[in-house]
This record gives C-alpha cells, structure tokens and sequence, in this order.
C-alpha cells in the first residue's frame, strides 16, 4: 500500500540582472523564475510507481550576491 510522503526541495539559482537598481533586481529575479510543475511524465508514473499530488511554493529569498562594480 502506497502512503503520502511530504518532501521539501531547496533550489538555488545564480541570476545576471541588468536592472535599474537592486531593489528591482530582486523584485524581477524573484517573480520571473517562482514557476513550479511537475515534470514527470505518465511513463516515469507508471515505471516508479508514484505520483506527485501537490506543489506549494512556500518560501523564496533573493540578495545581491555581486554587482560587478
């Protein structure tokens, strides 16, 4: 019998912006890479016998790692 596992992942990208300021350097790395979906398709379903039920973005951070200056 199969049961419901819950598993947290943390990515972490390194993104060049070329923004006016750093404050909209976060703001536009931050919403324009939050996409989640599963990526599996039905054959990886059938062939690992699971299937993913639910992906709720909860937490993102951004800061500026380098401003080339």
């Amino acid at each position: 019998m199969k049961k419901t596992f819950q598993v947290a992942i943390t990515k972490s990208f390194l993104i060049n912006v070329d923004a006016e300021n750093e404050k909209l350097a976060l703001e536009l790395a931050e919403f324009f890479t939050s996409g989640i979906e599963d990526l599996s398709s039905e054959n990886d379903k059938k062939k690992h016998n699971f299937t993913i039920t639910e992906i709720e973005h909860t937490y993102t951070q951004t800061q500026i790692i380098s401003d080339n200056e």
